[in-house]
């Protein structure tokens, strides 16, 4: 695992080793959690009523294949939320995971949009760490930048599922479980 910060390499550490990062700092920082769903929040907008419900669908499929991933969706309008740090805290704050999971076995994805600073990150569960590397990640966000940056947001979640299927898909023939966490990747919206 890597720090959402400096991305120093950090094992179970309470704060980070190289620049300090705690949760404790992190929820002072962003304070209260905010509502959610397990699926989708997008109290930013980025999505119509009719756009959620064909993206419930695919995450649904993305489930189907993969009885073990969860992707939660989230988007929020905040300034002064960088993505990777909090990202980080919501996907630890917000249990977008089975509540009780231990640490290896969360094999859960958060994608979090967040329109006042036109940002985008992707974290993943510890569980799928070794399968999803940071660069994987980083792939496949890259898949759905430029729909993304033409404010075509479902297309651009559309193709981030295929890039994400496609990635699980190759992990699974890479070995006999087909996940095991990932860090956190976060690319700029705009090009």
């Amino acid at each position: 695992m890597q720090c959402p910060r400096c991305r120093c390499p950090v094992a179970d550490d309470p704060a980070c080793p190289e620049c300090g990062l705690s949760m404790p700092e992190l929820d002072h920082k962003f304070g209260v959690v905010p509502r959610h769903s397990q699926e989708i929040t997008d109290s930013a907008g980025f999505f119509s009523a009719r756009e959620r419900g064909k993206l419930r669908r695919h995450l649904h499929l993305l489930h189907g294949r993969f009885p073990e991933i969860r992707l939660s969706v989230f988007s929020c309008n905040v300034p002064n939320r960088p993505a990777r740090p909090y990202g980080f805290w919501l996907f630890n704050r917000c249990r977008f995971h089975e509540v009780g999971l231990k640490l290896g076995r969360c094999h859960s994805l958060l994608l979090l949009f967040n329109r006042a600073d036109s940002t985008v990150s992707l974290t993943g569960g510890y569980g799928l760490e070794g399968v999803l590397d940071e660069r994987a990640l980083e792939e496949i966000l890259r898949a759905a930048v430029p729909a993304w940056s033409q404010a075509a947001y479902l297309e651009g979640t559309l193709r981030m599922l295929a890039e994400l299927t496609d990635q699980l898909r190759k992990a699974h023939e890479r070995v006999a479980s087909p996940v095991v966490e990932a860090p956190v990747a976060d690319l700029p919206i705009t090009s």
